[in-house]
């Protein structure tokens, strides 16, 4: 009986363990927010929560005049590319990724679909693909006050 009550406790130990470890990997869901530098270092992009949602503004590093000219609309492309929401409409899973919202790429004046991930605490990986994730392309964000 003695036996039995040892290993009781040894694997309520192990599951109270592995839990707590579990919800440290877990991300809160604004752990996004804030102002990260492009994986080229060409501009800053500031997250922030809207509504429920999560949203990206861009902050030019240079050339703060430069127009959306690739954009498929011609009305939009005379509007100023610095300010521009990239990010669109992220939702967090609960868990560790921000997904169901899109990514602008102004250099090619296109949308895809977007999720977002962390990497390391302070290295956010964004992904904008077509369809499925699989058709896609993955940059690396730093976040520019680390944690």
């Amino acid at each position: 009986m003695k036996s039995i009550n040892f290993r009781v406790l040894i694997m309520l130990g192990i599951f109270i363990t592995l839990n707590h470890f579990n919800a440290q990997a877990q991300n809160k869901a604004d752990d996004i927010t804030g102002e990260w530098v492009t994986q080229k270092k060409d501009g800053h992009v500031i997250i922030y929560k809207q509504d429920g949602k999560y949203y990206g503004n861009l902050k030019l590093a240079t050339d703060e005049g430069a127009s959306d000219t690739k954009n498929p609309e011609p009305k939009l492309r005379n509007r100023k590319i610095n300010g521009l929401v990239l990010l669109q409409g992220l939702e967090f899973d609960g868990e560790k990724t921000w997904n169901h919202g899109t990514i602008y790429d102004p250099l090619e004046g296109k949308s895809y679909s977007c999720k977002v991930y962390f990497k390391s605490p302070n290295e956010l990986n964004v992904r904008g693909f077509f369809g499925i994730s699989l058709f896609g392309r993955t940059d690396t964000w730093f976040r520019l006050n680390k944690k």
